[in-house]
């Protein structure tokens, strides 16, 4: 394994436990600051800022996760399957398991 690879896989880290620990924060305290999600995420408040330049782009990022996983689980819920009835049970399902952390 090269040096940057090794650096792009714990970037990747740095950016799952960044949006993670944005999450958690943020469904508790939703005008928390960026170092109190980097506390969370376990990382430094400079590395929060290296991957996102503002509170804004991270609030975008984790928009944009949530959406990318939302619409992961609509697929995976296979809403053209069966009865409509269990189609939107599983819809229903698929939603709230991805909206859930986010509700407040």
């Amino acid at each position: 394994m090269t040096t940057g690879q090794r650096r792009r896989a714990d970037a990747e880290r740095s950016i799952a436990a960044i949006l993670d620990g944005a999450v958690a924060v943020l469904a508790e305290r939703p005008d928390a600051s960026m170092a109190e999600i980097a506390a969370a995420a376990g990382v430094s408040r400079q590395t929060v800022y290296a991957h996102y330049e503002s509170r804004a782009a991270l609030l975008s990022a984790v928009a944009a996760r949530t959406l990318e996983r939302t619409l992961q689980a609509i697929d995976a819920a296979a809403p053209a399957a069966g009865p409509p009835a269990e189609a939107l049970e599983r819809l229903i399902d698929a939603w709230w398991t991805t909206v859930e952390p986010h509700a407040r």
